[in-house]
């Protein structure tokens, strides 16, 4: 759906973005992350044909960005931070008015602006003034904007930005709805947001990409696999005995000792899975197992080991 090559983007002797190449594929949810600075919101920028590059090449659907822009932007939806709306006009005026802008057929208009609004939640406010309704209506009003169409590529910036904890379950919700429809790229600080809606990552810091793939990938390249977290029947020398006995290289920390039991924090070697192996050691110990549960890595601690905690030196 998306193919990104080489794409560079420099003022003056300040390069923005240095040599980005990726692809997305058709029907999957992408989340762009970064620090501050990184080059996310230039590279959304070019993506939607906005701003133009330095160097390099956009297609959507395998149509050039730069040759043919207006073919290619017919085949995106971007739902900015703060979205471009009237406030004077009411919510299906303004879809109207935006439908008109995008050549939308006559024939089709009717139903594209109640698919949009109804995926966008906003059903119930077709005729309310835009100036009258809450942030987060109006974030929905943005998305509705983007939508209508039905583009093969919907680009969200900050997309929960200023919605409450109702609205953001609800912004997830209409996310993960686009999955296997459209190719969707979502741009985000709430790293638990990006991480329950999308199904790769891309990194960006100073400009470079730095990694994409999926959580679990990018654990394993960090070497920040899954812990553990095990309670044990036992002293503290005989559980450790059993830890010492697993053929793996283990390493674990003694969170707590209490009333003949122990509570450990175990880490593998790049996030191997060692429960098996830990089960029969300490089975064979005679140390019953009471809970033995993985602990993944948060996304926040992903992108600290990845970023090596830097602020982006770009705007």
């Amino acid at each position: 759906m998306v193919q990104v090559k080489h794409l560079t983007k420099s003022y003056g002797a300040d390069a923005v973005l240095r040599d980005i190449s990726f692809e997305l594929e058709k029907g999957k949810i992408y989340g762009l992350i970064g620090p501050n600075g990184a080059g996310k919101s230039t590279l959304m920028n070019i993506l939607t044909g906005y701003l133009a590059q330095s160097g390099g090449e956009v297609l959507i659907d395998g149509i050039s960005m730069s040759s043919a822009p207006r073919e290619a932007k017919k085949r995106i939806g971007y739902l900015p931070e703060v979205p471009p709306l009237y406030g004077d006009m009411t919510v299906r005026e303004y879809l109207n008015f935006s439908a008109r802008l995008k050549k939308i057929p006559k024939p089709q208009l009717g139903s594209e602006l109640s698919s949009a609004m109804e995926l966008a939640g906003i059903a119930d406010v077709p005729d309310r003034l835009i100036r009258n309704l809450s942030k987060g209506y109006r974030q929905r009003v943005g998305l509705a904007c983007a939508v209508l169409g039905g583009p093969g590529l919907v680009i969200l910036d900050e997309p929960s930005a200023g919605l409450d904890p109702k609205q953001m379950v609800e912004m997830r919700g209409t996310i993960k709805s686009f999955l296997g429809k459209s190719t969707v790229l979502v741009s985000s600080h709430l790293l638990h947001e990006i991480e329950s809606v999308c199904d790769e990552l891309l990194l960006i810091c100073r400009g470079r990409l730095l990694a994409k793939g999926s959580p679990a990938e990018l654990r394993a390249r960090a070497g920040a696999g899954a812990a553990l977290r095990l309670l044990a029947v036992g002293s503290a020398e005989k559980t450790e005995r059993a830890l010492s006995a697993v053929p793996a290289e283990l390493k674990w920390t003694l969170m707590q000792e209490q009333d003949g039991k122990c509570v450990y924090t175990i880490e593998t070697r790049r996030g191997k899975d060692v429960r098996e192996e830990v089960f029969r050691a300490f089975a064979h110990a005679d140390c019953p197992i009471l809970e033995m549960k993985q602990i993944n890595c948060s996304l926040e601690e992903l992108f600290l080991k990845l970023t090596g905690g830097e602020e982006g030196s770009e705007a």
